[in-house]
């Protein structure tokens, strides 16, 4: 009879334990386990390859030897040897789905048996396996009648597509040096590490219409001298049409294996996605491998919010890099590894297991060669081989011929999570008009969190965490002039507002202290500027009265501007950790505010977050009934999901019986809030309980004592 309490009531600050529905089974447990029957009716509140270059193909089930030849002499041969070029692949030509796992792989032998046995005198004068960790060289040695003698050369954790030059030695000294060894390789045929171009295969030539559920575009790409590129991608435009919408619809899918099951790694080899989750995303997944032994991710996905861009023709290219109509955003991912494959597979306009794309798809194509890979969003090449010259200038710029209208929008009651470890921004806009910009601005609720999404396991301990800034700059840095026109960070202790001067040309900054515990409290940020030479910074920490800055400054005359959100600010700094709402932008006449009056009417329009918070009591049940436990059973184990809850309570009905062997304690219950737990960080004991000798009751929780990670991860009482 052990369970878990999130939401309103959890917490009692006394000894009654009676709630509603016997939240904490103070009833059925004193019914059952203590023969009381106690007054159950509680009311409370409700709450809603070979020498000439030809390159074998070797599979794991193959039986026949690729090569299989007989060399005789009436003679002794005194120097025999062999060698040859190799590389070991997963997919290919026998998809290995636990990797490699095995603990040897035959590569080769030489033997002077005609009929041979395994490890028979002979068997194995030349011989070499692929072991786990290393390849495995064996000979024989006739003086001690040893038929196995052994030496093992270690390789690399990951040979995946590899070109390794492997040889073995000879009785007397045809390979008998380094340098012998290099001047013998130098002289072969060296396996290219690539493809010898760039290949290009349209799949989409013009521009199509497509529904939800049409059959998919599929075709097979690669082979001959396409085979086992090094760098690939895919690109195309793409414009929604909204529909009766489901979860997840599919755009198009590149995969290694056939038919796909949407499961192994490869399935998901470049993907992409729309889906509701999150309030609106385009979800991009990949695959990695982590070693050789078939581990990884079949699923590793970013995000970006689409705040209805979708609408609009926008273009995406693998790394990933998305073009809006109005502005640019990307995905990086670190460290993934795929698979070396002479052959990809793909569905446009839907895969196989899921609803498709609505609405128009142009130029897509698929590319393979040197050269694909882009580490930074720009799509221009020389033969436009992605076809991003050939839809910008069909399809945004002739739709785009009218005179650019400023803006003002807003990301709406959503609450979306901000890592300070997440690379993109959570949202890039431009904005373009033929006449000078009047006013512009921004503001945005946010709420920073030690453990949320990502936990900081020392608190807010960097000098500065980027928050949001608008640039004059299309391809801005850092601090050059004109990149701060409006931007604000995350101090120690303070928030850092910074917009510049043109009359000085030097940057203008005002910091607003913030309270010293800022943990779970929504945040409001307002930054704008007029031309009448002012920008006004105003922030209202939870229901307290607003504080204002004032910057008398004048900026240039400007006719664009980028608005980044959120994110690493192109790696410069760490993220804003917590959550982000209702963010709103606007380059029209009314963006400017400059007093309280002003700034409390814009607020009263709407909706607040700090107007909701309350979770309501949910009990998980971990226990139903009486059980007996041992001291070496295993733990019950659960996990529970829920929002931000202010208080929760662990509770059970206990028996103790002494065991034969008594530590100095044994653990009643713990309940954490990281995994793993070390035992060590704040939060390991957010509640916890004990039986120590001497017969007492141990109960311990955590306290932080500031924003910066110091505190007491155990903090005990004694019954």
């Amino acid at each position: 009879m052990v369970a878990f309490n999130i939401g309103e009531g959890s917490f009692r600050p006394g000894n009654e334990f009676r709630a509603k529905n016997d939240a904490f089974n103070i009833l059925i447990g004193s019914k059952q386990l203590l023969g009381k029957q106690l007054d159950d009716q509680v009311k409370e509140k409700d709450d809603g390859d070979y020498d000439n270059g030809i390159t074998i193909t070797s599979s794991t089930d193959d039986n026949k030897p690729q090569i299989d030849e007989t060399k005789e002499s009436q003679e002794y041969l005194a120097e025999y040897g062999y060698g040859f070029w190799a590389r070991f692949l997963t997919a290919y030509p026998v998809r290995l789905l636990d990797g490699k796992n095995a603990p040897q792989y035959f590569i080769s032998r030489l033997t002077s048996n005609s009929n041979y046995g395994n490890i028979a005198m002979g068997g194995r004068t030349l011989a070499i396996w692929l072991g786990q960790g290393f390849y495995q060289f064996t000979t024989c040695d006739k003086k001690t009648n040893n038929p196995n003698v052994m030496q093992n050369i270690d390789f690399q954790n990951d040979i995946e597509g590899v070109c390794q030059g492997l040889m073995v030695y000879s009785v007397k000294s045809l390979l008998d040096t380094e340098d012998d060894f290099h001047n013998h390789i130098s002289k072969t045929i060296i396996p290219v590490h690539d493809l010898d171009g760039q290949y290009q295969h349209e799949l989409v030539e013009d521009t199509i219409s497509r529904k939800v559920n049409e059959n998919p575009i599929y075709d097979e790409l690669g082979g001959g001298a396409q085979s086992f590129p090094y760098e690939y991608a895919i690109s195309g435009w793409f414009r929604w049409e909204k529909t009766q919408q489901e979860v997840w619809h599919n755009f198009f899918e590149v995969q290694i294996s056939k038919p796909s099951t949407d499961k192994f790694l490869g399935d998901r080899t470049l993907s992409f996605w729309i889906s509701t989750a999150q309030g609106g995303i385009l979800h991009f997944p990949t695959y990695t491998y982590t070693n050789m032994n078939g581990a990884g991710d079949p699923n590793l996905g970013g995000n970006i919010f689409h705040r209805d861009r979708h609408l609009e023709w926008f273009f995406k290219k693998g790394f990933v890099g998305v073009k809006f109509t109005g502005g640019i955003e990307t995905i990086e991912y670190n460290n993934v590894n795929h698979y070396y494959t002479p052959y990809f597979y793909r569905f446009i306009g839907k895969d196989k297991q899921n609803p498709g794309f609505n609405g128009k798809i142009g130029y897509v194509s698929f590319v393979l060669g040197s050269g694909t890979f882009r580490k930074t969003p720009f799509f221009k090449h020389l033969k436009d081989i992605v076809g991003f010259e050939k839809g910008q200038s069909t399809l945004v710029i002739k739709r785009d011929q009218k005179k650019r209208q400023p803006i003002t929008d807003e990301t709406g009651q959503q609450q979306f999570p901000s890592a300070y470890n997440q690379n993109s921004p959570q949202m890039v806009e431009e904005f373009r008009s033929e006449v000078s910009f009047t006013e512009y601005g921004y503001g945005f609720w946010a709420k920073f969190l030690t453990a949320y999404p990502v936990k900081l396991p020392n608190g807010k301990n960097a000098s500065w965490y980027f928050m949001a800034r608008l640039t004059q700059h299309e391809y801005y840095e850092n601090i050059r002039m004109g990149n701060r026109i409006l931007t604000i960070f995350q101090g120690q202790g303070y928030y850092h507002f910074a917009t510049i001067n043109i009359q000085t040309d030097d940057p203008v900054i005002r910091n607003i202290n913030y309270p010293a515990d800022i943990e779970g409290i929504w945040t409001h940020f307002y930054f704008s500027y007029s031309n009448t030479g002012k920008a006004v910074a105003i922030v209202k920490f939870g229901e307290l009265d607003p504080v204002l800055a004032e910057f008398p400054v004048k900026h240039p005359d400007l006719k664009y501007l980028k608005f980044i959100f959120g994110g690493k600010d192109q790696n410069i700094y760490p993220g804003f950790n917590g959550q982000f709402t209702q963010v709103f932008y606007s380059t029209s006449v009314g963006a400017f505010i400059d007093s309280v009056d002003s700034y409390n009417k814009f607020l009263a329009d709407k909706t607040s977050p700090l107007k909701g918070g309350k979770v309501s009591l949910s009990t998980t049940r971990i226990i139903d009934s009486q059980i007996d436990r041992q001291v070496n059973s295993d733990p019950f184990k659960t996990t529970v999901e829920t929002i931000f809850p202010k208080e929760y309570a662990f509770f059970g009905w206990f028996k103790w019986t002494r065991p034969t062997t008594l530590s100095p304690w044994h653990n009643l219950f713990r309940v954490q809030i990281n995994t793993p737990s070390t035992d060590n960080d704040l939060g390991d004991r957010t509640l916890a309980g004990w039986v120590g000798n001497g017969g007492i009751i141990y109960l311990a929780t955590y306290s932080y004592r500031n924003m910066n990670g110091d505190g007491l991860n155990n903090l005990p009482q004694e019954a």
